[in-house]
């Protein structure tokens, strides 16, 4: 039985061969890591942006724990579905009405914008807020937006307790939405 015995300063010579081997590897790995991070956090921060519907105010149409991505390129149109923030906190609603737009909510739960029904599908009656400083027929700010949430028979967050929201506190429009808890 022989043995061989490989002398101790060959393997170190060895090992850091290999390490010299690998550092372009390594070099070139990080670069693209880096970049790639640096673009996705770029892409992020000024064209899409991440929300998870915390709740079930915009029922039926997003429910707690979905995933919303939003596009922040475009202009949001009436009756589309927005994410935005007040007071450093992000909710998400459908818009309404825009600057100039008068918004009644009746005793009966009937909403009118301008003097006539909107065309939606919201399967609930729209109610007020109780102990709210809205009052009714309410004329909406050029710049803002007045929202609402798909489920209205609850006191929910959207502008029946903040009132119009600017236009600069809008986070984009639902681009895409991913359900997380079933179907």
């Amino acid at each position: 039985m022989t043995t061989h015995n490989i002398p101790v300063e060959s393997e170190e010579k060895e090992i850091t061969r290999k390490r010299k081997r690998m550092k372009p590897y390594i070099r070139r790995f990080l670069f693209k890591f880096l970049f790639v991070t640096f673009t996705a956090s770029i892409v992020f921060k000024f064209v899409y942006g991440i929300h998870v519907m915390h709740g079930n105010y915009m029922f039926p149409a997003i429910r707690d724990g979905d995933l919303l991505i939003t596009y922040k390129l475009e202009e949001p149109l009436t009756t589309e579905v927005v994410a935005y923030n007040v007071d450093g906190h992000n909710y998400i609603g459908r818009i309404i009405a825009r600057g100039g737009d008068v918004v009644e909510i009746g005793d009966s739960g009937e909403l009118l914008v301008n003097g006539s029904r909107p065309a939606e599908e919201i399967f609930y009656p729209t109610i007020s807020v109780q102990d709210s400083s809205i009052a009714y027929p309410y004329t909406v700010t050029q710049g803002c937006v007045f929202i609402l949430n798909d489920y209205r028979m609850l006191d929910s967050p959207d502008s029946r307790v903040f009132g119009e929201i600017s236009s600069k506190d809008l986070d984009g429009k639902m681009a895409f939405l991913l359900r997380r808890r079933g179907f």
